[in-house]
């Protein structure tokens, strides 16, 4: 007897990458970033920005083998990035897929997490790719970024890979008192999000550990301290406290509950 073959019907789901690809253009350089937008439905990005601006334009769709394409900044073939032109590696039937001369369907500025670091760290998660444990101060800030993104986008599971990665980063670096002052700036003097608490906990148990050589090496702690803002301030001491009592010194970055974020 012959297999039976599934055909599938009209209103069965796409597979991502048989969906119409997006171009998006991310912050003040206008980075491009070309996203299947099966991919995009699977946050609430459509609800925020809304639908494609030629969606009523007929555009290419990128093939079901994710090896056909390259990208000029990365070589994870599970993000489809260019700088100017990007196009898929030659077909042997269709030829290469050239988005360069189409709009872009949308134009993301004005907010400080739209900026391409971030960006490519939340396309990336779409792909089911974790955030790489950062290698510096300046990659931090990027995952900071990112945990905006996935906070305005509802991913859930971003948020908690970009505390993971965080936490891997932190078992054997200090928190400046930078990143905390950065984080406040930008969310608020309040611990509201889990990388804020994270952050707040963090830096009280370097604090608790060793006064001295973290004021030694964070030149900014007194600018922090004398600030206004009292909320962080008074949680970082409450966490320096909790970790100076005996027996009370677990290194938040080895905690992996607190602060994980799950659905309503």
């Amino acid at each position: 007897m012959p297999p039976v073959r599934h055909r599938r019907t009209q209103h069965e789901p796409k597979c991502p990458y048989e969906t119409p690809i997006c171009k998006i253009l991310v912050g003040q350089d206008e980075a491009v970033f070309h996203v299947n937008e099966g991919f995009l439905q699977r946050t609430t990005f459509y609800a925020k920005h809304g639908p494609p601006r030629r969606h009523d334009l007929e555009r290419p769709t990128r093939p079901t083998t994710q090896d056909r394409y390259t990208e000029t900044r990365t070589e994870d073939p599970a993000l489809f990035f260019s700088e100017g032109r990007s196009q898929t590696i030659d077909d042997e039937e269709n030829g290469p897929i050239d988005l360069t001369d189409t709009d872009a369907d949308y134009e993301l500025t004005g907010k400080f997490y739209y900026c391409r670091d971030a960006f490519a760290i939340f396309i990336r998660h779409l792909h089911n790719a974790e955030p790489e444990t950062p290698k510096d101060q300046v990659e931090c800030r990027a995952l900071f970024k990112a945990y905006a993104l996935a906070t305005y986008y509802d991913l859930e599971d971003l948020q908690n890979d970009i505390i993971k990665t965080l936490q891997r980063y932190y078992m054997s670096h200090m928190v400046p008192i930078t990143d905390l002052m950065y984080v406040i700036d930008h969310w608020g003097d309040n611990v509201n999000t889990n990388l804020a608490a994270y952050l707040v906990a963090q830096t009280g148990f370097e604090m608790a550990q060793d006064w001295i050589r973290y004021r030694a090496e964070n030149d900014e702690t007194g600018i922090f301290l004398t600030s206004k803002n009292g909320v962080v301030i008074e949680e970082v001491f409450r966490a320096a406290m909790q970790h100076a009592k005996p027996q009370s010194s677990n290194d938040p970055a080895k905690n992996k509950r607190d602060w994980r974020t799950v659905p309503l």
